[in-house]
């Protein structure tokens, strides 16, 4: 397009110079028509020219994995701040285990705690667990896994001092620590013999139905009160359980 444009505007120039610049030397004639035909055809040839195009790659920062602040040992706040995540460790162990103690197996660094390594604790009266192994996350929660380790050497973990212990009023926690790795698997071994419900009585003793005959299969450790009931069903029905609440017994069905 620019080259036929180019050509028009040219061989107009052209006509009026041989029309009345008669004068003209025709040396000069000839120079002008042959400058008119090289930029005519230079800009018919060069958009057809594919030249070599640089491309840009590129330059990917990688991204930095979020840590908790890491303060140094001899920081004064770091003596602190260990005893403020012991408490949390405290409070939600007794959410379940109203009397539970626990000590740290190895004193840990404030490094440790805030790098999110594993730390594990001893545990003292949390029915058969012993130890629990805990690490923060990167937005500060607590993890927590029970644990029990059994001296194989014969000798045996002391046993409670027989006191019954008030249920715990923190469902989420209870459930969390105690009830849900009992319910997956009596819950998975269930529905594999095609069962697609179960029974849960104010003992915390779970059981079904066989021939009207209650047969136990397991047994929670500090299960909550009927007062607690409505919330902990909430739970579980948030948990993909169906829950009936007959009264005396909770009962829990699935789908096969």
């Amino acid at each position: 397009m620019k080259s036929l444009t180019f050509f028009k505007i040219f061989t107009g120039v052209v006509l009026v110079l041989a029309l009345f610049a008669t004068n003209l030397d025709q040396r000069i004639l000839l120079a002008v028509i042959l400058i008119g035909l090289l930029g005519t055809l230079f800009l018919a040839v060069f958009p057809l020219i594919h030249f070599p195009q640089w491309k840009r790659t590129p330059i990917r920062i990688p991204k930095k994995k979020k840590h908790l602040p890491v303060m140094d040992e001899d920081d004064p706040l770091a003596t602190a701040l260990i005893c403020q995540i012991g408490h949390r460790i405290t409070d939600k162990l007794r959410s379940a285990y109203p009397q539970a103690t626990w000590n740290w197996e190895k004193q840990p660094s404030i490094k440790r705690l805030l790098s999110g390594q594993t730390i594990r604790i001893q545990l003292m009266q949390a029915g058969d667990y012993t130890h629990a192994e805990i690490n923060l996350d990167s937005y500060g929660s607590i993890q927590f896994h029970l644990l029990i380790i059994k001296d194989l050497s014969g000798s045996s973990v002391p046993e409670d001092d027989g006191k019954e212990t008030e249920p715990p009023t923190d469902c989420a926690s209870w459930y969390e620590l105690i009830g849900k790795d009992i319910l997956q698997q009596v819950i998975t071994d269930l529905n594999a013999r095609g069962y697609s419900s179960l029974s849960i009585n104010e003992n915390g003793d779970v059981f079904i139905m066989e021939k009207d005959t209650p047969v136990i299969k397991e047994r929670f450790d500090n299960f909550p009160g009927r007062k607690y009931w409505k919330e902990l069903s909430k739970i579980l029905e948030e948990n993909e359980l169906k829950v009936k609440n007959q009264g005396s017994t909770l009962v829990l069905s699935w789908r096969n």
